[in-house]
């Protein structure tokens, strides 16, 4: 065995068809819808299998589970009689346990979870990851392997994947949604829709530099900036006045996380 079989290839799916084949590793991908299987770019790298019953399982290392929750059940009842002891099943599927898996294909194939987020396609990804079944040296070669997601944060306990998932996974939105918010105040205060995005990237992409420059210090940087009895110190007073700002970004986080774990305890 030595290739991958990924089944489901929506976005985060297609993604990962782009990296194997840019990083010139084999993978083979069945979906169940067909014109996105026709919709692929070709690729020596890519095989496609339209139909499930014509899969080889025995030729893979590891099987890839990428589709919507609601599709997971159907998906691994069809596999559980192809499924062994050598193979690594990875599940992208948000909120589901490695229990929930185990209970459906009953078997002791070995699973682990994976929470990328959409800095993946960029190779910029922070990737949860849980596994109780792997050993060390497996789960080195799956971070090898994966590696074009970005970087590995491996996770102790199961449940911290809710709380992950909801500032990782979710965590390009909430920058662009704040991105998006000084986006329309700009064009509030007079500036021409074709400036202001160029503007805002030249701020952000200039403060990551200065970032960098000054070794992550954040405060350090809001200290630079802040003066005494100035401007931007008085805006920091109204972000800060009763925690409020924190508080914001703190409850929406804790709501994403609660419904990971919502997700995480529906029955399949």
């Amino acid at each position: 065995m030595n290739d991958t079989l990924l089944l489901g290839c929506g976005n985060l799916g297609l993604s990962i068809v782009k990296s194997f084949c840019n990083e010139k590793k084999n993978i083979h991908v069945h979906d169940s819808n067909d014109k996105i299987l026709r919709d692929l770019n070709k690729s020596k790298f890519l095989k496609i299998i339209y139909d499930f019953d014509n899969i080889s399982w025995k030729k893979f290392d590891y099987i890839i589970l990428c589709v919507k929750p609601k599709d997971v059940k159907g998906l691994l009842s069809d596999c559980k009689n192809f499924l062994n002891q050598d193979h690594i099943l990875i599940s992208f599927v948000a909120g589901l346990l490695e229990q929930q898996i185990t209970s459906i294909i009953q078997k002791q194939t070995k699973i682990i979870r994976l929470m990328p987020n959409l800095l993946a396609k960029i190779k910029k990804s922070s990737t949860g990851a849980f596994s109780k079944s792997l050993s060390l040296e497996e789960k080195r070669l799956i971070q090898k392997t994966f590696s074009f997601l970005g970087n590995f944060v491996w996770l102790d306990k199961e449940d911290e994947m809710n709380f992950f998932t909801a500032f990782f996974g979710g965590g390009p939105a909430y920058i662009c949604y704040f991105i998006k918010i000084l986006d329309e105040i700009l064009l509030a205060n007079g500036f021409k829709n074709k400036e202001t995005k160029n503007l805002i990237l030249n701020l952000i992409v200039g403060t990551i530099d200065l970032i960098e420059l000054e070794k992550k210090n954040f405060e350090k940087i809001i200290n630079m900036v802040a003066s005494k009895k100035g401007t931007t110190e008085k805006a920091l007073e109204y972000f800060d006045y009763e925690n409020r700002f924190f508080e914001l970004v703190s409850s929406a986080i804790k709501k994403a996380k609660q419904r990971s774990e919502e997700m995480s305890k529906v029955e399949l």
